[in-house]
C-alpha cells in the first residue's frame, strides 16, 4: 500500500493533531483491555444464546468501516477493507464448525471457536497497539484496518454458522419430544 500511495501522491502519514497521550492514552488502553478481557472471557466460558448474537460482529464491522473516515484513506484502502469483510465471513463460515451449541440448565448456550477469538483478539490488539506506537503512519492503519475487517468478517461468518447449528439443535430437540 505504501508503494501504491507513493505512486499516486497519496499521503503516507496524516496529521494527528489530537494525538493520544497522557491521561487520554491511559483511558484508551484501559477501555481496550476491558473489551479484550470481556470478549475472551465470554468466548471461552460461553454465554446464553439469543438472537442478539449478531449485534457484536455487526458493530465491529461498522466500527471498522467508520475508521476509514478517521484518516486519509485511499481508494485502495477502502476497497481492501470492504473486500476483507466478505472474505473473512467465508473463512468464518468454514472455521465456525468449532463453535458449540449446548444446553445448560434447560437454556441454550454457545461457545465461539477459540481459534477465531484468538485471531480476532490478536488483530484487535495489533491494530490499536500499532496505532498508539505509530499514530501518523497511514500504511499501518490501513493494513491493520483491513486485517481487523477480515477478522470481524470471520466473526460474522462464525455467527451465521452458530445460527445454523442452533436451528439444527432446535429441530433435533423438537423431534426428540
Amino acid at each position: 500500500m505504501f508503494i501504491y500511495a507513493a505512486l499516486n501522491n497519496a499521503p503516507t502519514t496524516y496529521d494527528n493533531t489530537y494525538g493520544i497521550g497522557g491521561v487520554s492514552q491511559a483511558v484508551f488502553l484501559i477501555v481496550i483491555v476491558l473489551i479484550v478481557s470481556r470478549r475472551l472471557y465470554q468466548g471461552v466460558r460461553g454465554q446464553k444464546f439469543t438472537n442478539r448474537v449478531y449485534i457484536l460482529p455487526v458493530i465491529y464491522i461498522l466500527l471498522t468501516i467508520f475508521t476509514l473516515f478517521t484518516y486519509a484513506a485511499t481508494q485502495f484502502d477502502i476497497l481492501a477493507t470492504l473486500l476483507s469483510i466478505p472474505l473473512g465471513a467465508l473463512v468464518g463460515l468454514r472455521l465456525g464448525s468449532a463453535a458449540q451449541i449446548y444446553e445448560k440448565d434447560g437454556v441454550t448456550h454457545y461457545k465461539r471457536s477459540r481459534f477465531i477469538i484468538g485471531i480476532w483478539l490478536a488483530a484487535y490488539m495489533a491494530r490499536y497497539g500499532l496505532v498508539i506506537a505509530f499514530p501518523s503512519v497511514v500504511v499501518i492503519i490501513a493494513i491493520t484496518g483491513a486485517l481487523l475487517a477480515f477478522t470481524s468478517g470471520m466473526l460474522l461468518g462464525e455467527t451465521i454458522h452458530l445460527f445454523r447449528k442452533y436451528n439444527a439443535h432446535k429441530a433435533s430437540a423438537s423431534q426428540s419430544k
